[in-house]
């Protein structure tokens, strides 16, 4: 019997196994081919879910960049505003102090003067009124003014009431204006504590988006590997399938 022969015979012989093994093999192509298609989407989707988040994490890391700006310009301005509040404390106090000192001096002043003797009262008189000598005379009796003196001195006297009366008022406009100064300490000590608040909270949010960057990563690289995984899985599961059951069906038939 000739080769051609034995072929043919061995051909008719395990007919209905080799078309069964043909069916399952492409029954096996097209299984794998369908599995491969679908990790094939998963593994883009998976892609498209970390281009989006790179973006995301990209527009956080401006928008994170632009609000750090923002802490360090805020930061400036009351860090300038608090130089301002301790310069003008110090100068109110400076001032304060002034004042208590003249009011001291003055008061022992007037004290003096009720047991000055009359020339160095008049003295003293003639130089607080930039007086001539010929406008005081002064003896151990008494004190004659001339008219112009007198005149001098009432001058003088009448813009005590008016100065005294501009002291108040500009009394009330510096405690008015410290009134503005306290409430304005207590807004940017608010304020300060809302933006400490703030950096809080972005803080905690920081921490948030790197736990779930960490856990969408893992999530994606998990994705990526399943992918893989089946395809080769299922792969393997199909061409071990259809080869195990063709030669079983073969024999059987």
């Amino acid at each position: 019997m000739s080769e051609v022969q034995v072929v043919e015979s061995w051909l008719k012989h395990h007919e209905r196994l080799l078309i069964v093994a043909m069916v399952l093999l492409a029954g096996s192509w097209g299984i794998n081919h369908y599995l491969n298609n679908a990790a094939a989407k998963a593994e883009t989707r998976a892609q498209i879910a970390e281009q989006a988040l790179v973006v995301a994490n990209q527009s956080y890391a401006e928008a994170k960049a632009q609000s750090a700006r923002n802490d360090a310009a805020e930061a400036q301005v009351a860090q300038q505003y608090q130089a301002m509040i301790s310069a003008l404390t110090a100068q109110n106090a400076s001032l304060a102090a002034a004042a208590a000192a003249r009011g001291t001096a003055l008061a022992q002043e007037q004290n003096k003067n009720k047991t000055l003797p009359l020339p160095e009262l008049a003295k003293k008189w003639q130089t607080l009124e930039n007086l001539q000598d010929s406008d005081l005379t002064a003896s151990a009796a008494g004190i004659t003014v001339s008219p112009t003196g007198a005149v001098t001195t009432v001058n003088a006297l009448e813009s005590v009431p008016v100065l005294t009366a501009d002291l108040k008022d500009e009394t009330q406009v510096a405690q008015n204006l410290q009134t503005e100064l306290d409430k304005a300490v207590q807004l940017a000590a608010a304020q300060s504590a809302q933006v400490s608040s703030l950096i809080s909270q972005g803080v905690a949010a920081d921490k948030l988006l790197a736990a779930t960057k960490d856990a969408d990563t893992k999530e994606l690289a998990s994705v990526k590997a399943s992918a893989r995984k089946s395809k080769i899985r299922w792969f393997k599961i199909g061409f071990i399938t259809g080869l195990v059951s063709g030669i079983y069906l073969g024999h059987a038939l």
